[in-house]
């Protein structure tokens, strides 16, 4: 996903339209239970998403890859948060989607930077 989209033009994408932040989180591993060390887990994973990098969703909006980061973004308070958007969604496929690989010139700048939030870059 990551090296098909890393072309694409960064949107900004309205947090309340992203219908996954009203769905159970973590929906990979129905089964899991939420205990206070995997809610932990999560939180830390949140606090350290990296807004600089578009979250990436395919053409009905859905998020692809960047969860931690929408969650991160709902925290904070900003309306937006950058994405980029397939047109037409890839075959399915395992693909790293790590966002060391995004390349450097299309990371984007944080949507807040004030000092109110606590967000750096």
């Amino acid at each position: 996903m990551l090296e098909r989209s890393k072309d694409f033009p960064v949107i900004d994408a309205p947090v309340s339209e992203i219908r996954e932040v009203d769905e159970t989180f973590g929906a990979e591993d129905r089964d899991a239970v939420p205990t206070c060390r995997r809610v932990a887990q999560h939180a830390k994973h949140i606090n350290e998403a990296d807004l600089s990098h578009p979250i990436i969703l395919s053409q009905s909006g859905q998020v692809m890859d960047g969860m931690q980061r929408v969650c991160k973004t709902l925290r904070l308070g900003p309306n937006s948060i950058h994405a980029v958007q397939f047109v037409v969604d890839p075959e399915p496929g395992f693909i790293d989607v790590s966002a060391a690989t995004f390349p450097a010139e299309r990371r984007v700048e944080a949507l807040s930077q004030s000092s109110d939030t606590g967000l750096r870059g």
